[in-house]
């Protein structure tokens, strides 16, 4: 690392002692500069040591990264075939890419979407920057579309509804178009559209009063600019909206529903009020894994569990509102009604301080750790579960969120994490899921496993 930091603060003085002089009084703290020089290359030596073991994909299983890239993989939009389909719109391209993982795993779709039928979703790829540089410097996200193959848009509303819990609905998607016919890229796609508002009103010449959505918004005003004579654009008082878009990567669309059968959204939650909530924050991350299944429901059946990290205490309310028993190791405080709860026992300690007195069933935490430091720190809970039992942890990442490389990485992270675990305690490796969360950010991801069975 070069001079000490011994060296650095006392060579002066110690030259002038050998020279005679009088000795100066040691200074009590050496100066801001050289602490945070020696911190840095502290932080960067431990930087270097841990890559030598994490992320460098080292001894790691093949098939288990293959298992998690496939995982992660999502069909190209190009896919879509030539029927018909519901354009959803997300507030940005992670959100879109999340929706598209839910809906094509069946198992997840099937308790997510519930009693919706499709075929599949796409969503267009991402620009060269999703996210647009404004003056000051702040990314603005462009809103995505993901399509949803051979679905019925109002089919899609009664599902984002009974979505478990809310989480879907609002907290994803805030437009749905029907695209019941596809126009090829030179054809006339708001003719399309007209021909069929002619077919949704069965040939009534009468007066109507109709809703136009679309994107991008030129064509809203390029359809109602055409409308036949007697035919009114009115976005509040309609029977029936004509839907058209124009999307990159997905194609053109045009479609009619009735009013009853359009998506609207409640108002979804502000996020200057769920950023000041820090345990709803956090429990929508248990919820989602709980909700869609992720766990195959073995955390509401442990009886036992233990949050490690826990506080303020979203995962453990989630654990306890599930019925469970929860030992929340946390050495600050929980939130006060959380602690409260009768199946909430609270121990004021770091993890490693902490003595069982009762074999946990579960194991789960959302502990601001790097994963590097995850399987040490939750190792000795692990080796005490019982055979099945499952284990969810959330990864948290520094540095860019998006790209291969990032990705990568993050599977590499998640497989040495379960290569580790498995070290301590026999671990299901057909259990072994790393979801990308709607309430994960981009630079974290959520670690699903169980313990072997036999």
């Amino acid at each position: 690392m070069g001079e000490t930091l011994s060296t650095l603060v006392g060579a002066e003085t110690a030259t002038d002692a050998a020279a005679g002089a009088p000795a100066a009084a040691a200074p009590a703290l050496a100066p801001a500069p050289v602490l945070d020089a020696v911190s840095a290359a502290h932080k960067a030596a431990s930087a270097v040591k841990a890559s030598a073991r994490y992320g460098s994909r080292q001894s790691i299983d093949a098939a288990l990264l293959r298992k998690l890239e496939k995982r992660e993989a999502l069909p190209a939009a190009a896919a879509l075939g030539a029927g018909r389909v519901a354009l959803l719109q997300c507030n940005d391209h992670a959100l879109a890419n999340k929706f598209c993982r839910i809906a094509n795993d069946a198992a997840v779709s099937a308790r997510a979407l519930p009693g919706l039928a499709h075929g599949g979703a796409a969503c267009a790829a991402r620009r060269v920057s999703e996210k647009q540089t404004g003056s000051h410097g702040k990314g603005v996200r462009r809103p995505a579309w993901l399509a949803l193959v051979d679905a019925d848009p109002a089919a899609v509303g009664r599902a984002l509804r009974a979505s478990p819990e809310g989480l879907l609905g609002a907290r994803l998607v805030h437009r749905v178009l029907a695209g019941d016919v596809r126009v090829d890229a030179d054809g006339d796609l708001v003719g399309a559209a007209l021909a069929a508002l002619e077919v949704a009103r069965g040939g009534d010449p009468g007066p109507a009063r109709v809703a136009v959505r679309g994107t991008p918004r030129a064509l809203e005003r390029a359809v109602i600019a055409r409308l036949p004579a007697g035919v009114t654009a009115d976005p509040r008082d309609f029977s029936l909206a004509i839907h058209v878009a124009d999307v990159e990567d997905l194609g053109r669309f045009a479609g009619v529903v009735k009013r009853a059968d359009e998506w609207s959204p409640s108002a979804p939650e502000s996020k200057d009020a769920d950023a000041a909530d820090a345990n709803m924050r956090a429990a929508w991350k248990l919820r989602e894994v709980i909700g869609f299944g992720l766990d195959g429901g073995a955390l509401v059946k442990a009886g036992y569990a233990v949050d490690v990290g826990a506080a303020p205490g979203g995962w453990t309310a989630c654990l306890a509102a599930a019925g469970a028993r929860v030992a929340a190791v946390d050495p600050a405080d929980l939130d006060p009604a959380i602690a409260a709860l009768p199946n909430v026992t609270h121990a004021r300690c770091k993890i490693e301080d902490w003595t069982l007195d009762e074999a946990p069933r579960a194991l789960v935490c959302d502990a601001n750790v790097h994963p590097a430091q995850l399987a040490e720190m939750v190792g000795p809970i692990v080796a005490k579960l019982p055979p099945g039992a499952p284990i969810v942890l959330t990864l948290k990442f520094g540095g860019r969120g998006h790209g291969a490389d990032a990705e990568l990485r993050k599977r590499t992270f998640a497989a040495e994490v379960f290569r580790d675990l498995d070290a301590l305690a026999p671990m299901d490796p057909d259990t072994l899921r790393l979801e990308w969360l709607v309430a994960n950010t981009d630079r974290e991801r959520t670690f699903v496993a169980r313990r072997r069975s036999s």
